[in-house]
């Protein structure tokens, strides 16, 4: 995957930061689909953290020249140029079993925490419930993921995020479309 000389470094900053307050993290969202050998253009980075470290985020943020351009309970947006960087603050358990999971990358000599397939699937589950209009965006990264992927994944694992987000019909429509390239 290529990245701008901007996102690259805003990346080792990030990633700097995080480790530095010892942070639990996993790299999400389009650029990390490449880790599981589907790449896509983007042009920000995600990341989900537990929501204890809201407050430290915003900080390392802002102490790296970011602007808080949104913030919620669930998520914050952060601007510095043109370069954004998104955070989803997780207060469940499955946040925490989501981070428990990230697996270590090499990426231009850094080593980065990146959520697993199958959570980046939940993930992209979570954005087409709470957002119908993601639905297609969603699912084109959900069914490359499984392609790409096929015989690797926790199909089990994937399910379950389908039935947390009522969104079974989904999952039986990929399973009828895919079924040999799933298991």
């Amino acid at each position: 995957m290529i990245l701008t000389m901007e996102l690259e470094n805003t990346l080792r900053s990030v990633i700097d930061t995080l480790n530095q307050g010892s942070i639990p993290y996993a790299v999400i969202g389009g650029f990390a689909l490449h880790f599981w050998g589907y790449t896509r253009g983007t042009d920000d980075l995600d990341f989900i953290v537990l929501a204890e470290q809201k407050d430290s985020i915003r900080q390392r943020m802002v102490n790296l020249g970011f602007t808080v351009y949104r913030e919620t309970e669930n998520v914050a947006h952060y601007e510095n140029g043109s370069t954004r960087v998104d955070f989803i603050f997780s207060h469940s358990l499955r946040g925490v079993r989501l981070l428990e999971r990230a697996c270590d990358k090499d990426f231009l000599r850094l080593k980065l925490k990146v959520a697993r397939a199958e959570d980046i699937i939940g993930l992209k589950v979570q954005s087409m419930a709470n957002n119908p209009l993601r639905w297609l965006k969603e699912m084109a990264d959900i069914e490359n993921l499984l392609a790409e992927n096929k015989g690797k994944l926790d199909l089990q694992l994937i399910e379950d995020y389908f039935k947390l987000f009522k969104k079974e019909k989904d999952w039986e429509d990929i399973l009828k479309r895919h079924h040999a390239s799933v298991e």
